[in-house]
């Protein structure tokens, strides 16, 4: 009969012997579910996820300890994006209620530690873990195209501002809009209108990787952040996208045609600056590019 694969534990705990029955409990082979790895601290802990990618945590907290903030912190730093479990010598509530504030999915405590118990807190806090996550995405996505909405976009761009400056790597924001959807709404109906916009969100993901940043922002309005791109790829990722465009044009032969206006931005960095005023930098260029072509249409007119 087929097992599936265990769930990897990283148990943070620098009493061996408590360690040892807990390893005992959660791999006993009338449970087979996990699969535990110790850690006697946190440096060891991190060393081993650069490997190892554990699927929940476990970690001890010593109660002399009086501010427990400092430490779930501590942790969350090292585990990344895992769910966490904390086990604790005994109940203090002021420590159960600022770890459920710091985002710990559970408690476990060392006089309740039967294969039973550990278990069945481990696979709820894994599954409420899992449920959190697929809420946190769907309240980032924008429904119709599936990319980021506004505030996932701004949330995952303003993460990378402060990588590239802790990297000290460069970046390119694009801010464009759907040309004339208003017409497109007005002539071939709201449900054409829409699948224009799900049509331009699958070219913006075919034209960048997929470590850039798409999100529509609102209306007929996208960005992009491209990752380490500077001034140089401009030109290029532009060319890309207006071929990009021209190809699906041509493909689907429609009663109009998909373009784009679009203003970009690169950041230096340098720069002491927030990605909302970057946006608001490259809808400046994007407004000067409409006003030079719109003068000369009308000068083609005159």
């Amino acid at each position: 009969m087929h097992r599936h694969k265990p769930c990897l534990v990283l148990l943070i705990d620098h009493d061996f012997e408590n360690a040892k029955e807990i390893k005992k409990s959660l791999e006993d082979e009338t449970c087979a579910d996990f699969s535990v790895y110790h850690a006697v601290d946190l440096e060891v802990a991190a060393a081993f996820i650069q490997g190892k990618n554990p699927d929940i945590v476990v970690a001890a907290f010593n109660n002399d300890e009086s501010d427990i903030g400092p430490t779930i912190h501590r942790w969350l730093n090292a585990i990344g994006h895992r769910p966490l479990v904390i086990l604790f010598d005994e109940m203090q509530p002021e420590h159960l209620l600022e770890a459920a504030r710091n985002g710990v999915q559970d408690y476990i405590l060392r006089n309740k530690t039967d294969e039973r118990s550990i278990a069945q807190v481990l696979h709820l806090a894994l599954e409420r873990y899992q449920l959190n996550q697929q809420l946190e995405q769907i309240a980032m996505q924008d429904e119709l195209t599936h990319v980021h909405n506004r505030r996932g976009f701004l949330a995952l761009a303003e993460q990378q501002l402060k990588l590239a400056k802790r990297n000290n790597s460069a970046f390119l924001l694009f801010f464009m809009d759907l040309d004339g959807l208003k017409q497109i709404n007005d002539r071939f109906g709201h449900t054409e209108g829409d699948q224009a916009l799900s049509h331009v969100a699958g070219i913006l993901r075919s034209t960048f990787r997929q470590s850039d940043i798409i999100g529509r922002l609102g209306g007929d309005e996208f960005a992009v952040l491209a990752v380490e791109a500077g001034q140089g790829h401009q030109s290029l990722l532009a060319q890309r996208l207006q071929e990009n465009l021209r190809e699906f044009n041509v493909a689907q032969k429609k009663e109009y045609s998909l373009s784009l206006s679009m203003g970009a931005e690169s950041f230096d960095p340098k720069q002491d600056i927030e990605i909302e005023k970057l946006l608001i930098k490259a809808d400046d260029k994007l407004y000067e590019k409409k006003l030079k072509i719109g003068q000369k249409i009308r000068g083609k007119a005159l």
